[in-house]
């Protein structure tokens, strides 16, 4: 049944850039996974949800930047970006879902736009490593990941 996937993945490996429109609230669940050739993703100010999954398997992908405003990164969100290098996170994000980075073996910085306090808070549901950063000039908290074959987990329970 085809009528559960997006109408572009058909044709998802001639897909190398995805440009979503301001004033988009929501990226669906799945929309992009396995869009393996996409290099490029530019996200509005006015998302507020990412799907789980959204980003999967975008093997090419190299650097992603979350806007301000959004509160939960979903499980799955950028599982298997296995190009993925950096990511940029913003300060309104409150929870990291279950398995949201796994297999992003290049994973090496991640930008938290809010405090060392604000991400050592962050709940965090499985495998990712909340390693010690450093406060940029910028006023940016960086996070430098050790480059793992499995990503760390910090299991937060409330």
């Amino acid at each position: 049944d085809d009528s559960k996937f997006a109408p572009w993945y058909i044709r998802s490996e001639l897909i190398k850039t995805v440009i979503i429109g301001e004033g988009i609230t929501h990226i669906g669940e799945d929309a992009f996974n396995n869009c393996r050739n996409i290099t490029n993703i530019s996200i509005p100010d006015s998302i507020r949800s990412i799907g789980g999954g959204a980003f999967a398997n975008c093997e090419s992908l190299q650097s992603l930047y979350i806007p301000e405003g959004l509160e939960v990164l979903n499980y799955h969100v950028i599982y298997n970006c296995v190009s993925l290098v950096n990511l940029k996170l913003p300060r309104s994000l409150k929870e990291i879902g279950t398995r949201a980075a796994e297999n992003c073996y290049y994973l090496e910085t991640i930008e938290f736009a809010g405090s060392e306090n604000e991400w050592k808070n962050l709940k965090v549901i499985k495998y990712w490593d909340l390693a010690a950063g450093t406060r940029t000039s910028e006023g940016i908290y960086k996070v430098i990941l050790r480059r793992l074959t499995t990503m760390k987990a910090r299991l937060v329970t409330t």
